[in-house]
C-alpha cells in the first residue's frame, strides 16, 4: 500500500495522468541504475501505455519537455529529485507562455504598410491563395525543396490569417537550405529575424503527428538509428541522406 500511495502522491504532484504517469514510472523502475536504451515498442510492452510505438515515442517527448524526463548519449534518465522535477515543469511552462507572449509581440509590431497583400486575407480563397504564392516566390525554393510545396499547402491551411501575412513577408529571411515545411512548421517566421538562424545541425526526428502529416504532404520518410541514442527514429528522407543516416527502410 505504501509503494501504491507514494505513487498517487509523485502522480498529483508532478501533475501525472494515464500514460504520462505510466511511462514515467516505468522509466523511474528501468533506469534506477543507469541510463536505460531500450526501444519504444519495448517501453510502450513495460510500462503498458499502449500497443504502439509511437505512444511511448510521444510521450516520452512530452516529459522531456515538461523537464521530467532527461534525454543524454547513454539513454533516457528520470529527474529523481522530486523538487527539481517540479522545478522544471514549472520553467519549461513559463517558458512555453514567454514564447507565445513574444510571437504575439512579433505580430503586433507588423508594420501593416509594409505588405501589400495583407488586405487579401480578408477576402476570398482565391485571395488567399494568392498569399500563398506570395510566400513561395519569397521564398524561392530550388532544387529538390520544390517537391514540398504540397506539404506546405497543408500548413499554411492551419495557420491563421496574420501569421500567413508574416510568412509571407519574411520568406526571403530563411536560413540557408532551410526546408520550407519546416521553416513553416516550426514557424521560424515568429522569429525577429525570421529564423536565418535556424539552420539545423542535426536530423530531425519526428514525432507520429509529425510523420502523420508528412505523409499527407507526400513527403518521403526513412526509418534510421539515431547515431546520440542508438534507438530506430523516422526522419524525412532528405534529412537522412542530408546527415548520411544508414536508412533501415523508407516510408
Amino acid at each position: 500500500m505504501t509503494f501504491y500511495t507514494t505513487h498517487i502522491d509523485a502522480a498529483e504532484t508532478l501533475g501525472l495522468y494515464g500514460s504520462d504517469a505510466q511511462v514515467y514510472f516505468a522509466l523511474a523502475y528501468l533506469a534506477k541504475h543507469q541510463p536505460w536504451r531500450g526501444s519504444y515498442r519495448e517501453l510502450a510492452r513495460l510500462s503498458r501505455c499502449g500497443k504502439s510505438k509511437n505512444t511511448a515515442r510521444a510521450t516520452v517527448e512530452l516529459l522531456i519537455k515538461r523537464g521530467l524526463l532527461v534525454q543524454t548519449d547513454e539513454g533516457l534518465s528520470v529527474v529523481k529529485n522530486r523538487t527539481e522535477a517540479v522545478n522544471n515543469r514549472t520553467q519549461a511552462v513559463n517558458n512555453r507562455t514567454n514564447l507565445k507572449e513574444s510571437n504575439k509581440e512579433n505580430i503586433n509590431n507588423i508594420n501593416k504598410n509594409s505588405l501589400s497583400v495583407c488586405d487579401t486575407t480578408a477576402r476570398t480563397d482565391g485571395q488567399t491563395d494568392f498569399l500563398f504564392e506570395t510566400f513561395w516566390k519569397n521564398y524561392s525554393a530550388v532544387g529538390g525543396m520544390r517537391k514540398y510545396k504540397r506539404a506546405c499547402v497543408s500548413v499554411w491551411k492551419k495557420m491563421p490569417e496574420n501569421w500567413r501575412a508574416l510568412a509571407a513577408e519574411r520568406a526571403k529571411e530563411h536560413a540557408a537550405e532551410r526546408n520550407p515545411y519546416w521553416w513553416l512548421k516550426d514557424e521560424d517566421f515568429l522569429r525577429v529575424d525570421g529564423g536565418a538562424q535556424a539552420a539545423a545541425e542535426k536530423p530531425h526526428w519526428l514525432s507520429g503527428v509529425e510523420q502523420d502529416d508528412c505523409l499527407r504532404g507526400g513527403i518521403a520518410l526513412a526509418v534510421c538509428k539515431n547515431p546520440e541514442t542508438g534507438l530506430f527514429g523516422t526522419v524525412t528522407k532528405s534529412d537522412a541522406e542530408k546527415f548520411g543516416l544508414a536508412i533501415k527502410r523508407t516510408l
